[in-house]
């Protein structure tokens, strides 16, 4: 789907719900599709954020008897955070999972030029690290919300299905 630009003020936002959403094995549809349904191999999610216009992605492996169910039970975790947002505790757990990656990857002086060039060239300003750090923190369940609703736009949605097997 469309997302943000890291420009935009919710690039923080989206990149929380890309961690709630399949940051890992904890994550909201890791959990569905993976353990309770068993429909995916593997699955995750990335907001990709460059200068110009981004994209909220959705991505995985599977077999292609389960693509329509994929993508049912997906639409419906998409909705579930517009309708209910996340929990405190998906929140929290979320935010530090980003903050404590976002400062393993400045430990090293490759990492933190990166980091601090990447800043810089996006946003303007090596400065705005402390604005993104900001923005984590300061997350609410309704900030959520207002960022899925804006972004998980259905109308929008682009769906592609690769498989490991053949499909004719």
């Amino acid at each position: 789907m469309p997302g943000a630009s890291f420009k935009d003020e919710d690039a923080p936002y989206l990149d929380l719900l890309s961690e709630i959403l399949g940051g890992g094995e904890s994550s909201r549809l890791y959990k569905r599709l993976k353990r309770e349904l068993n429909l995916v191999k593997t699955i995750s999610t990335s907001s990709f954020t460059p200068y110009g216009p981004g994209l909220f992605e959705i991505y995985g492996t599977a077999d292609p008897q389960n693509f329509k169910e994929i993508i049912k039970e997906t639409l419906l975790e998409l909705e579930k955070i517009k309708l209910s947002g996340v929990s405190s505790e998906e929140l929290n757990k979320a935010k530090t999972q980003i903050l404590s990656n976002f400062i393993f990857s400045s430990e090293t002086s490759e990492g933190l030029s990166s980091t601090l060039g990447s800043f810089q060239l996006v946003r303007g300003s090596y400065k705005d690290i402390l604005w993104y750090q900001k923005k984590i923190e300061t997350a609410t369940v309704e900030d959520l919300i207002r960022v899925s609703k804006k972004y998980f736009n259905l109308q929008k949605l682009v769906v592609s299905f690769l498989s490991e097997k053949k499909l004719f």
